[in-house]
């Protein structure tokens, strides 16, 4: 909406009490997302605050083909996927060191989502999620934590509605 993006604009101009109000409205919902797709373990608030830092100073680029709080999904998505992507060329890194190279007690880092399997519901979720193709994975995500609808996801992943709620469908079944 035009009034959202007037807010966003006066955030881009470095006021901060229009950052800390934008921020306070509109972080709750990429911070679930970013929970949601890359697990407890993950550092979310520094990435909630990158996608925020990236908004603010590209918001000049910004072509109101969405609303902002949807390209501030789509800079936290890519976000996780860089987050994800560093993770694994890490975990290859350290496959590949011999067994005294990988920590000071020999033994490998510990899997996040092993430490968080004891968390109950939530634990189950994520093993679940991680069951499911990483398109289903953020469709689902995006509208059950995130609280997206389904045309700001289709918008988001380039694709008609009908394939979210397929992808939405999808992953539910699990």
């Amino acid at each position: 909406s035009k009034i959202e993006a007037r807010k966003w604009r006066k955030a881009a101009r470095r006021r901060r009490a229009s950052f800390d109000t934008l921020y306070a409205a509109h972080a709750p919902r990429p911070r679930r997302h970013l929970l949601g797709m890359l697990g407890p373990a993950a550092p979310v608030d520094d990435l909630v605050q990158d996608a925020f830092v990236i908004a603010i100073d590209r918001f000049d680029g910004f072509r109101d083909e969405a609303t902002p709080s949807t390209w501030l999904h789509g800079i936290a998505r890519n976000l996780a996927r860089n987050w994800r992507n560093t993770q694994r060329r890490r975990r290859q890194i350290l496959a590949s060191a011999a067994p005294e190279e990988r920590t000071p007690t020999g033994a490998p880092p510990p899997d996040p989502h092993a430490r968080a399997a004891d968390r109950g519901a939530l634990a189950l979720l994520f093993q679940q999620l991680e069951q499911v193709g990483p398109m289903e994975r953020e469709a689902f995500v995006l509208h059950w934590l995130s609280e997206l609808s389904m045309r700001e996801i289709a918008r988001l992943q380039g694709v008609a509605t009908t394939t979210v709620s397929a992808r939405i469908g999808r992953a539910a079944a699990w």
